[in-house]
């Protein structure tokens, strides 16, 4: 292909061909490590992705947290990370050194610290004001938690909490979107199945789901100016190239 390039050969003339999408996986971090351009278009599990990932994890401290105050602290200091709330690494990492200095049965509770605005100043951070957000807005979706039905309490979490401003502010906008939108209609729909519908519910099917390697499929589609095309043989049919090249002839994925 960067002969190809060189030669000044068009890459929209040139397609490479598999039987499945998986194998193309390997080819497809080759090219971007190459700064290739390629269209493809493939299924993609959303329950695969780091997005989704944190939201379930966010669903699960509300959900340990709402019944039994403080119990979800080790998944607090994992949800401090997520990149949506904009609190900065170094302001969670003096926090958490300040917390390391009582001794364990002494050691003041995460959410509490969060909401010590007179302590968050005098650590020193660099902006100890997206903490005492994050306190508000954990304090708002615990009181959310029994008042709503599951799909008004998670669209709720999506606008509180930065989610979908963050996803808007991303280079790859309408693809977030279009996985947070399919997450969100596959909520709405396990609601309408069975309106009682609860958090730990919701949880439960989305892990059985994981164990059963069952998933939550959209398309993704990739499209560059002038790149090569990645193609099924399915995909292919009736299609013409100048330069066109078969991936893994052999017998074990084409038969």
């Amino acid at each position: 292909l960067e002969d190809l390039q060189r030669r000044g050969i068009p890459l929209e003339e040139v397609a490479i061909i598999y039987a499945r999408h998986r194998q193309a996986r390997d080819l497809i971090n080759l090219l971007e490590k190459k700064n290739i351009p390629y269209n493809t278009r493939r299924r993609v599990n959303i329950l695969d992705l780091p997005i989704i990932q944190n939201i379930r994890l966010l669903l699960e401290y509300l959900y340990v947290e709402y019944q039994r105050p403080h119990d979800g602290e080790y998944l607090l200091f994992q949800v401090l990370h997520f990149d949506f709330l904009g609190i900065e690494q170094e302001d969670i990492a003096s926090l958490s050194v300040h917390l390391a200095l009582y001794d364990y049965q002494e050691r003041p509770r995460w959410r509490k610290v969060l909401m010590d605005n007179e302590l968050l100043q005098q650590l020193n951070l660099r902006q100890p004001e997206r903490f005492t957000r994050f306190s508000e807005l954990l304090h708002t979706l615990l009181s959310d938690f029994r008042n709503y039905t599951v799909p008004v309490l998670v669209e709720r979490l999506f606008n509180r909490s930065g989610l979908l401003k963050h996803v808007l502010d991303q280079p790859n906008q309408p693809w977030l979107l279009q996985v947070v939108k399919t997450f969100f209609d596959f909520v709405r729909q396990e609601n309408d199945r069975n309106p009682r519908l609860s958090v730990r519910r919701l949880l439960d099917i989305l892990d059985s789901m994981d164990a059963n390697r069952l998933s939550i499929e959209i398309n993704k589609t990739v499209a560059a100016e002038d790149g090569v095309n990645l193609l099924t043989a399915h995909s292919s049919k009736g299609l013409e190239f100048r330069y066109v090249y078969l991936l893994d002839c052999v017998k074990d994925f084409w038969e």
